[in-house]
């Protein structure tokens, strides 16, 4: 991962932001120019790519050379020799079982934490100190990032991550009172400055609760499960499980 992190800054996208965020710990954090979608663009050059496509269902396919099925919304399919699918494990069972196809029950008991996040657009410059991140395990938010101070964000936005007890508390609360109760928490980090745009956000799989011991799941032959449940829930966790993934994917006869 370090070497794919390396490669990424040699080529204009990963930088440092920092070493630590209320203290330094010698430990650097990465930010990537243009946000996450630049890197993916990356990644995928020269690729066949389709975005913006909603897939309905996966089934099986009807020889070996086109081992599933791929349906679309509006009813196109695409024949697949094999099928990686990256989603949270309940979206990705759910797409499977529309097709007729099962997760054991160990894989089907894979849940995860909720949580609830704030996205504030201000008129001037936060009250989190630099780097502009924040983490906290006693207040409201378990995370607060400083766009602007980060370097993904040409206006100043500030994002809270609420604790994973107050998220579960709130899950059900309705999006304006939800929003005025977040940002009333915010207040102490907002230093005076306006919000000009607020936005919540609910986050119903930010990560595993109990991660799956490899780093990948084979459902069937061709048909794998990888993501940041599988190999540790940071980026470097969902970075390795795509790798051995896609060693697995490049070893099938």
């Amino acid at each position: 991962f370090a070497d794919f992190v390396q490669r990424a800054g040699a080529a204009g996208l990963a930088y440092e932001w920092c070493r630590g965020f209320n203290e330094v710990d010698g430990y650097p954090r990465y930010a990537v120019r243009g946000g996450m979608a630049a890197l993916g663009s990356w990644l995928a050059d020269g690729l066949d790519v389709r975005t913006a496509t909603t897939v309905r269902a996966i089934r099986p396919g009807n020889g070996s050379t086109a081992r599933f099925e791929v349906q679309m919304a509006g009813g196109a399919t695409l024949a697949a020799r094999s099928v990686l699918l990256t989603p949270p494990v309940p979206l990705s069972g759910a797409l499977l079982a529309a097709g007729g196809i099962a997760l054991d029950d160990a894989l089907a008991a894979l849940s995860y934490h909720r949580v609830l996040a704030l996205l504030v657009c201000l008129d001037r410059p936060s009250g989190v100190a630099a780097p502009g991140g924040h983490q906290s395990e006693d207040g409201p938010f378990s995370f607060i990032g400083d766009n602007h101070q980060k370097g993904i964000s040409e206006e100043v936005t500030v994002t809270f991550h609420t604790n994973h007890r107050l998220s579960a508390q709130h899950w059900e609360d309705p999006d304006d009172e939800l929003t005025a109760r977040l940002l009333g928490w915010a207040e102490p980090w907002l230093a005076g400055a306006t919000p000009l745009a607020v936005e919540l956000v609910r986050w119903a799989h930010s990560g595993p609760l109990q991660p799956w011991p490899e780093a990948v799941a084979t459902v069937r032959e061709g048909l794998l499960l990888a993501g940041d449940a599988f190999a540790g829930p940071k980026v470097e966790g969902a970075y390795l499980s795509g790798w051995a993934a896609g060693a697995a994917l490049l070893g099938l006869a």
